[in-house]
């Protein structure tokens, strides 16, 4: 009888303790720490003052440096990466940054190319054990799900071995991070999907695994395999990404995934929408194009779509109808590996890795674009306005025209930027200088004029 072989935690990528040396004064005595007794600004520090005594200025803190002091406090989030499928030799590097990350801890669960990295008897090229199937059900009885926070698939681990974990432990699976939406298509088996399953599935245009459907049918396929009654799964389309993601384009946004699913897993919706909108930072200043698509209730789609330096919703009369299913599910073969590994590889040698907008004139020329098509939406806008009511009010001089409301002033840096309105986000209660340097956000600045001489 043949051993079945037994996965195995092949390495993990983690962040080393930073020792920070103890202050010194110039004349190498040590410097007390800051106590509550010494805290600036404080009745007890300015009567301890001195003229020595070192100026200290208390600075507000912004919500983001909040937010990362609690991440620094808190424990890093445990992420397990499945290894089969996962793209952990061709993305080595991208892991291995997220695992310097001090937010996350990432343990990467088995080996690509192992003797149990084949697909189970039950598809077209499948086999008897030791295969997929029986691999994920070793890691279930090594008790990875138990240390788990969030779970990272990508190719045949999406497709054999979470919906083996569903089958076998429904709702007690941690969130996961989907690539290649193998979870999604069409497979020769039945998927457990629970209906509380908090899942990101990102796909792209140019992988194998889309088949023969088009742009929109793939993305209508993709929603159709979620159960009705979830409300917790949301989609990135990437119109670029290959079967093996570009590295630039996966460690712009797999950070961002993984808290997305954890933070919708809270129940904190506010911060998930946050991530939203730094994946749509990334994916437009870049100059990827696609659609991220997120429920917002059971069987309810909040489409967005994207492109260089642009955002704008989907209307409901814009999505087309659920295409046939396929008759034969779509495996991902040793010789479709060879062929995407190529493929990453001849991309990975191009100028910034890929990026559509890595050149400054590239990124030029998509803001130009990007304001010539806001500007065509605004001109349209103004044609069907009304024109000037009649009467005219007339005051010492001036004519005073009608304005809705919030017009007549200038943009606030506080104001919600293009991506923010998309996300239903309202206005923000504290900016950065840098807030209104995007080129998007910079057009929108001009104000109308209201008033005009006669």
């Amino acid at each position: 009888m043949q051993q079945r072989a037994s996965p195995s935690l092949a390495f993990a990528f983690t962040r080393p303790p930073v020792m920070l040396p103890e202050p010194t004064a110039a004349d190498g005595s040590p410097i007390p720490l800051l106590s509550a007794s010494t805290a600036p600004n404080t009745p007890h520090s300015r009567a301890t003052a001195t003229p020595h005594s070192r100026a200290i200025t208390p600075v507000a803190q912004s919500p983001v440096h909040a937010r990362m002091q609690m991440q620094a406090a808190s424990r890093p989030e445990n992420i397990s990466v499945i290894a089969p499928g996962g793209g952990t030799g061709i993305n080595g590097a991208v892991y291995a940054e997220l695992g310097r990350d001090p937010r996350f801890r990432v343990e990467v669960v088995g080996q690509s190319r192992a003797p149990y990295d084949c697909y189970p008897e039950t598809w077209p090229h499948g086999g008897p054990a030791p295969n997929l199937v029986s691999f994920a059900q070793d890691v279930l009885n090594q008790g990875v799900l138990e240390r788990t926070d969030c779970l990272v698939c990508g190719s045949r681990g999406g497709q054999v071995v979470l919906p083996h974990f569903w089958q076998q432990r429904g709702a007690a699976v941690p969130p996961a991070v989907v690539i290649n939406g193998g979870v999604a298509m069409g497979l020769p088996t039945h998927v457990a999907w629970p209906d509380s399953a908090v899942t990101f599935i990102m796909i792209g245009g140019q992988d194998n695994f889309r088949g023969n459907l088009g742009c929109e049918e793939y993305i209508a396929d993709t929603k159709s395999r979620v159960p009705p009654n979830n409300s917790t799964t949301s989609i990135l389309y990437v119109e670029e990404m290959q079967h093996m993601p570009q590295a630039t384009l996966l460690s712009a946004v797999l950070p961002h995934l993984i808290k997305a699913v954890l933070l919708w897993q809270a129940d904190r919706v506010d911060n998930f929408r946050e991530e939203l909108r730094h994946i749509l930072q990334a994916m437009t200043s870049a100059g990827w194009r696609g659609r991220l698509m997120y429920t917002k209730a059971a069987g309810s789609w909040e489409e967005i779509d994207f492109g260089p330096y642009q955002v704008g919703k989907v209307s409901s009369q814009a999505m087309v109808q659920t295409p046939e299913k396929p008759a034969a599910p779509i495996e991902h073969t040793r010789h479709d590996e060879m062929k995407a590994l190529w493929r990453a590889a001849v991309r990975a040698t191009a100028p910034g890795g890929g990026v559509p907008n890595a050149k400054e004139g590239n990124r030029f020329a998509a803001a130009a674009a990007a304001a010539k098509v806001m500007a065509t939406k605004r001109e349209a806008a103004a044609q069907q306005r009304p024109s000037l009511p009649i009467p005219i009010a007339r005051g010492e001089n001036m004519l005073t025209i009608p304005v809705k409301a919030g017009q007549g002033r200038p943009r606030s840096p506080a104001d919600p930027t293009p991506i923010s309105r998309a996300l239903g986000i309202a206005r923000a209660p504290y900016t950065s200088p840098a807030h209104s340097r995007s080129p998007v956000h910079c057009i929108d600045m001009m104000p109308p004029c209201t008033p005009i001489r006669a």
